[in-house]
């Protein structure tokens, strides 16, 4: 039962009896261990040539499917990929790639099944993967882009089953008309993003929303003897700080210089907001470039000091 401040406020405000009681709506986590959430945000930012678009569309599928993304388990979740970069026949290049190379990874299991090469090809070819590839004069910061988008999800919602969405937006430069570098502009382009992940959630009482961004690094600063200068890792991402102080989570792909192929990259977590413990320091990647899959070489934890805490050294301020 809602106390009356809850009810009077019509929910706006709780007390923690109120906060307690509360039900969230069913699988609130879509990459598990606070890496996204409903209604979170993701970034995927680096330089060229670091498979930022290869893990979207890794994350794509494993999302589709629930199957792992990185290590982290994942929720089943309908996509809407917005590619803005590449044009119809590469990206089906490019996707055919990925889900053949799926495929033959399902029939290498050793493990056998009945009816194995139906079950590799549905692996493969999640029809819940929607793309959206033909988007030149579609911008997201406009109204109009906000209209598009909109429509676009509501006829995702209608049309598939009900799952949560992830809209994937790939490369954000390539759907953007306005100035990335400044907040009025970049503001106008989280509010319409924020707008529509609240409208998903009204939409039919609908599980909910969460946004994938690819983005790119800033071009690199040198001092006046031509070294690079260091700065934070999210502070590399091009553009204005409001929207790496929008997202919740910010992953940066780096290559691995000693790797001469340029088929290494190093994941490190600039900003991991809505984590309850940190995710791992660096993940190192291989990727196959036959199958346009990533194989994971090393994962290098967070350490925590050694020590012994007891509920008694707490300050719980509680009275003697």
């Amino acid at each position: 039962m809602s106390s009356d401040i809850s009810a009077r406020s019509k929910g706006r405000l709780l007390n923690i009896r109120d906060l307690r009681e509360y039900k969230p709506p069913p699988a609130r986590h879509l990459i598990h261990s606070g890496i996204l959430n409903i209604g979170s945000r993701l970034i995927i930012f680096g330089d060229e040539g670091t498979f930022k678009s290869a893990l979207a569309v890794h994350a794509a599928f494993s999302l589709a499917r629930a199957s792992k993304w990185m290590g982290f388990s994942t929720s089943q979740c309908n996509i809407l990929y917005i590619q803005g970069e590449m044009s119809l026949s590469m990206t089906k290049e490019r996707i055919e790639q990925y889900c053949e190379g799926s495929k033959a990874i399902y029939l290498a299991r050793p493990a056998k099944v009945p009816n194995e090469a139906q079950r590799a090809e549905e692996f493969a070819y999640p029809p819940n993967i929607i793309m959206e590839t033909l988007v030149q004069d579609v911008s997201l910061d406009t109204q109009n882009g906000y209209q598009f988008l909109r429509s676009e999800l509501e006829l995702m919602i209608t049309e598939l089953p009900e799952h949560p969405i992830i809209l994937i937006v790939d490369p954000l430069f390539k759907l953007f008309r306005y100035d990335l570098v400044k907040e009025e502009d970049m503001k106008v382009l989280t509010s319409n993003l924020d707008k529509l992940m609240r409208d998903v959630e009204l939409f039919r009482s609908h599980p909910g929303m969460a946004v994938i961004i690819v983005h790119h690094t800033r071009k690199a600063q040198v001092d006046k003897d031509g070294n690079i200068l260091v700065s934070p890792r999210s502070m590399d991402m091009f553009g204005s700080g409001h929207l790496k102080w929008w997202a919740d989570t910010i992953i940066r792909s780096d290559l691995d210089e000693k790797d001469e192929t340029d088929s290494s990259i190093r994941l490190t977590f600039a900003k991991h907001r809505i984590a309850r413990y940190p995710p791992p320091k660096r993940i190192d990647l291989y990727w196959d470039r036959d199958t346009y899959h990533p194989f994971i070489t090393n994962i290098i934890r967070a350490s925590r000091p050694d020590t012994i805490r007891e509920f008694r050294g707490m300050d719980l301020g509680l009275l003697e």
